[in-house]
């Protein structure tokens, strides 16, 4: 979609951000020797394994979690020493608790596409798609956190239309199909 094309410089710097941070920890070195990229691997799925632990519901689960955490964490330290592990551990969770994990935007646009793509099967095409669009960013907000936005389209914010009180049809019609004609 083109109105995602401004968020890709973001994107970009973003993850140039994070692998920049991923490599100034596998180039630090510590006490001992340096450690090596199988290591950081080690400790990261000791990581994930814990957050995984204190994130499942079922008892089954979160048991399991916390014994493979257990066992790579007693294999990490037999080969490196235990306060070597907790420092690698300690600045992955540093560096991991800087970065954002959110996946909301991605879940509002397949939330409010959804209606619209359980009947079409197959049918999808770019222009059905750009119609959606321009129907949702025309659609007035029922509800936000932000008190300013209930009531106006995004279309309305974007542009600062506030007295425009137009339907979206009303809209499509007067300001893109009798232009062409």
């Amino acid at each position: 979609m083109p109105s995602f094309q401004k968020y890709i410089p973001a994107v970009t710097q973003y993850i140039a951000d994070i692998a920049t941070k991923v490599k100034q920890l596998t180039e630090q070195s510590t006490d001992q020797s340096k450690p090596t990229d199988f290591l950081w691997r080690v400790v990261s799925l000791i990581y994930n394994h814990r957050r995984k632990a204190n994130c499942c519901k079922q008892y089954v689960h979160q048991r399991y979690h916390q014994q493979q955490a257990n066992e790579w964490q007693v294999l990490l330290n037999e080969q490196i020493g235990e306060q070597k592990t907790q420092e690698m551990l300690a600045q992955l969770s540093s560096v991991l608790a800087q970065a954002n994990r959110s996946s909301s935007m991605i879940e509002t646009i397949n939330s409010r596409l959804k209606p619209y793509l359980k009947g079409v099967r197959g049918q999808m095409n770019q222009e059905r798609l750009n119609l959606i669009r321009f129907y949702l960013n025309h659609q007035p907000y029922e509800r936000s956190r932000v008190a300013e936005r209930k009531g106006f389209s995004p279309y309305q914010l974007f542009y600062q239309k506030q007295d425009d009180k137009r339907d979206w049809y009303t809209i499509l019609s007067e300001d893109y199909i009798n232009k062409r004609a």
